[in-house]
C-alpha cells in the first residue's frame, strides 16, 4: 500500500500496548513523531503517550507527555482534562487549601478543558 503517516503509526503505538507488544510500542510513536506533518499531530502522540505512561503506572512521565501535548497544541482539551485527573490523584484537590499554589492546580486544568471542549466534558458541582 505504501501509506505512512503520523496517524497510522500513532494507532499502531497504541494498538501494540493494547496488544502487550511493548517492545514496538516506543518505535511506533517515535516513528509517529518522525511522520507528524503539524502541531496538532505532534500532540495527539504526545497525549497517546500519556495514556500508556498512565497504564503502566509512571505518572510522572504521564504528566510530562501531557505538557508535551499542550506544548504543540494549547488546545488540546483532553491532554488538560487528564492533567487534572493526575493533579487530583496526587491529593491536590480544592479542599487543601493550605498551600494555595497547587491547591487549584485541578480545578483550572478542569476548567480549561470544559472550556475547550464543552460538548465533550461534563463539570459536576461540588
Amino acid at each position: 500500500m505504501g501509506v505512512y503517516n503520523c496517524q497510522l503509526y500513532n494507532n499502531l503505538g497504541l494498538c501494540c500496548f493494547y496488544a502487550q507488544q511493548y517492545d514496538m510500542t516506543l518505535s511506533s510513536f517515535e516513528r509517529a513523531l518522525q511522520l507528524a506533518a503539524n502541531d496538532d499531530e505532534v500532540a495527539d502522540v504526545w497525549y497517546n503517550m500519556g495514556h500508556v505512561a498512565v497504564g503502566i503506572g509512571d505518572s510522572v512521565l504521564a504528566y510530562q507527555c501531557f505538557k508535551l501535548a499542550l506544548s504543540n497544541n494549547n488546545d488540546h482539551a483532553e491532554a488538560y482534562n487528564n492533567l487534572a485527573v493526575l493533579e487530583l490523584r496526587k491529593g491536590r484537590v480544592e479542599q487543601l487549601c493550605s498551600s494555595k499554589s497547587d491547591s487549584f492546580q485541578a480545578k483550572a486544568f478542569l476548567q480549561t478543558a470544559s472550556a475547550l471542549a464543552p460538548q465533550t466534558l461534563t463539570l459536576f458541582p461540588p
